[in-house]
């Protein structure tokens, strides 16, 4: 069986999608990824082997996040896999969000077989734009042969309607590159985000705020995306916060959170993709590694944070929320364990290897 997915990111890696390709090459699949890779660090289309599986990069520069700005090279690479693929045979593709559904739209016949695999929910923007993307989805989900969903929202009207092609994948971490050790020793307490910086910059910049008179605190952030420049340009007003770039998350992130006494999760509660039941991939790997967590208050991922008690909500946009609660965590050690030990207890709800069992069922 030879399986194509198409992916819109440099596969960098990608960890979902490092994930998926992985077991489907375990269970005998032949699987290629053809990415766009939008920072152009080289001039020709390249192709690698990564454990079983090819990653062939076409480099198209473009900056993620910035819209119809990228619209010219998100057409050139449309136009760059409907060639390549033309005489390729593949027996099934897996269109990975909803810009690779479109481009599967466009370069796919129309009697290609698809698995639409849906990250996140797309309804973001104006009342338009939400419309728009709804409809996309709806047709990608329609033409499929089945299609992925983390948000438990595609179960609601209008996806519901095609029940029977919904299934559901969760952003759970495989714990092959993600293990909950013992938090090392340190003299300050540590504040983490570890992940895609990306219009995040009001509850960025109240968190350095509010450590900005806390000599005792240091936070850290790893991770590329639209908003790095910005943030390394704030950070260098604040003795105490340091802004890496990007981290390999196979092999880093274990020690990362090692590393980290506190997990920030700022999110926009007023952005669709972050309300109702979605659940990112930081919000697990937080559970699995026993990091308690500061998250948005209002939001399906604080709802659980206070119900089942992995940490502290708060208006990630103000400084003074997140003072006090770092200051909590800092001066109740009690709390700060309670924390943990219900993390350890749940963890083994968030199974990666159970949950990824579901590509076998479809591709079968």
């Amino acid at each position: 069986m030879k399986i194509c997915m198409i992916l819109t990111n440099g596969f960098d890696p990608d960890v979902r999608v490092y994930q998926e390709a992985a077991y489907l090459t375990r269970i005998g699949a032949q699987v290629e990824i053809l990415c766009w890779d939008r920072s152009r660090t080289m001039k020709e289309p390249q192709t690698e082997t990564v454990d079983g599986f090819t990653v062939t990069r076409l480099p198209l520069f473009a900056v993620a996040g910035t819209g119809l700005k990228q619209l010219p090279a998100f057409l050139r690479f449309i136009a760059w896999a409907r060639r390549y693929l033309k005489n390729r045979p593949f027996d099934y593709y897996h269109l990975h969000d909803m810009d690779g559904g479109i481009v599967g739209m466009f370069a796919l016949s129309k009697n290609a077989k698809y698995v639409f695999d849906m990250h996140e929910f797309y309804e973001v923007g104006t009342k338009l734009k939400r419309l728009l993307f709804r409809s996309i989805v709806l047709r990608l989900i329609r033409r499929s042969i089945a299609s992925l969903y983390e948000n438990d929202v595609y179960l609601s009207p209008p996806y519901g309607k095609y029940r029977d092609k919904l299934y559901s994948l969760k952003n759970y971490p495989a714990d092959e590159y993600i293990q909950r050790k013992e938090k090392t020793k340190s003299d300050v307490f540590r504040i983490g985000y570890h992940g895609a910086v990306r219009h995040q910059i009001p509850q960025f910049a109240a968190l350095f705020e509010a450590v900005k008179d806390m000599p005792d605190v240091r936070v850290e952030v790893n991770g590329i995306g639209i908003d790095h420049e910005q943030l390394v340009e704030m950070a260098k007003a604040y003795p105490n916060v340091q802004v890496n770039g990007l981290y390999n998350g196979l092999t880093e992130s274990t020690q990362l959170y090692q590393n980290t006494d506190v997990l920030f999760c700022g999110y926009n509660k007023h952005v669709p993709n972050h309300q109702k039941d979605a659940e990112a991939v930081k919000f697990f790997e937080a559970i699995l590694t026993a990091t308690p967590m500061i998250m948005q208050r209002d939001i399906g991922m604080g709802d659980k944070v206070v119900s089942r008690k992995y940490g502290l909500v708060v208006e990630t946009d103000n400084a003074e929320e997140i003072q006090a609660a770092i200051r909590r965590f800092m001066t109740d050690k009690e709390l700060y364990r309670l924390c943990q030990q219900n993390e350890i207890r749940d963890a083994g709800q968030y199974n990666w290897q159970s949950e990824v069992a579901v590509l076998k069922t479809i591709y079968q």
